[in-house]
């Protein structure tokens, strides 16, 4: 479980906001502590929820647009928290079957390193990316806020408005980085398994007995199924604060829009740049989160390509017992599909980040049409 241990410094960086993960080894102060701080959070939660209420008396449709996504922030960032907490079964499920896979690697094991090499920078630099990225851009939203717009009434709301809210904000990014690292994971371990298919689909059947070739299709029957399992367990785990999270992603930009015509009508120029820079961490995080899961997703699609590949050599080398194996497993493969779910109904991937834009487009311009 090498991954764990890489990884481990970062998902404390996680549990520190409240996201308890779990991974196996954790030593008994590192379980405390991720309690504790979810405990904290979850209390963070409640109080500046409270004073959200009771500082905002939203009159005007904007300031009704901010308060609801602030109160969507704020169930976000404790529906995150709980979820985590109550989903540890399906956490550790998911490190239980990568170290299953891991067993299968044998004839694999120099690939298997190169895999993991690979994924630990792509991983790393993802988070470095796009943390730094969002610390940049809301220094940057404070800094225009608290410095150069102090003595305007307004700036002072919105810098009230955003200290009551960054924290859920940064739970909220967090959640998307916590997804990606697993959806990365799983695709280094499809990468792994699609390399045996091409090894195996390369063979001369003939050369070789019938009992070795149905054991290593055996085998693949067996990591293909690990590979599903570990994909429904990121689904299960991710399944509620990932809708939230997505929605509220949604909800932002569709009013960022909004402000950002509002401000142009009232010739407001100054405030247009604080509420553009508000776009670039939410889009760069779905940008990321899409293009890892439609990248999982391609790199499933290949199996399917080695394993015809292995139909066509099944009619003219092998006996029809082989074939019937080859059958059982094609059966298997498409019954036990791997994508990022998002509520069950939409696949994660670039497909459907256009068409949440598209939406977003069509919600912005009846939104001017009332306006």
């Amino acid at each position: 479980m090498e991954l764990v241990e890489v990884f481990n410094p970062y998902f404390n960086v996680f549990r520190i906001f409240g996201i308890c993960l779990q991974t196996p080894g954790m030593s008994h102060c590192e379980k405390i502590l991720s309690y504790i701080f979810s405990i904290i959070g979850l209390i963070c939660v409640t109080v500046l929820s409270t004073i959200q209420y009771y500082n905002n008396n939203p009159a005007t449709g904007k300031d009704i647009l901010n308060y609801i996504q602030g109160i969507c922030l704020h169930i976000t960032h404790f529906v995150v928290i709980i979820e985590t907490l109550f989903t540890q079964k399906q956490q550790l499920q998911f490190w239980y079957y990568l170290q299953k896979l891991e067993g299968y690697f044998k004839k694999d094991l120099e690939y298997a390193q190169r895999c993991y090499i690979t994924c630990k920078r792509n991983v790393i630099k993802k988070f470095w990316l796009l943390t730094g990225f969002s610390i940049l851009i809301e220094t940057s939203l404070f800094t225009l806020l608290y410095i150069f717009d102090k003595t305007q009434e307004k700036s002072i709301e919105d810098l009230q408005s955003w200290c009551l809210l960054i924290l859920g904000v940064i739970v909220g990014r967090f959640r998307h980085l916590s997804h990606i690292f697993v959806i990365d994971i799983l695709k280094v371990h499809i990468e792994i398994f699609n390399n045996s298919l091409a090894k195996l689909s390369r063979k001369n059947f003939k050369n070789f007995h019938k009992e070795s070739i149905i054991e290593e299709l055996n085998f693949i029957k067996f990591r293909h199924t690990y590979i599903w399992e570990i994909c429904r367990n990121i689904n299960l785990s991710h399944f509620w604060s990932q809708i939230c999270n997505i929605f509220i992603n949604f909800l932002q930009l569709t009013c960022i829009c909004y402000y950002i015509y509002y401000h142009i009508v009232f010739r407001q120029f100054k405030i247009i740049a604080h509420t553009f820079l508000l776009h670039l961490p939410i889009l760069s995080h779905l940008y990321i989160l899409m293009q890892s899961s439609e990248n999982l997703q391609i790199e499933a699609q290949k199996s399917s390509t080695f394993l015809h590949s292995l139909l066509r050599k099944s009619s003219k080398d092998v006996s029809p017992l082989l074939k019937n194996y080859i059958m059982d497993l094609s059966l298997q493969m498409h019954h036990e599909k791997i994508n990022i779910g998002f509520g069950r109904i939409f696949t994660l991937n670039i497909a459907f980040m256009c068409g949440m834009i598209g939406t977003i487009a069509t919600y912005f311009v009846i939104a001017i049409q009332f306006f």
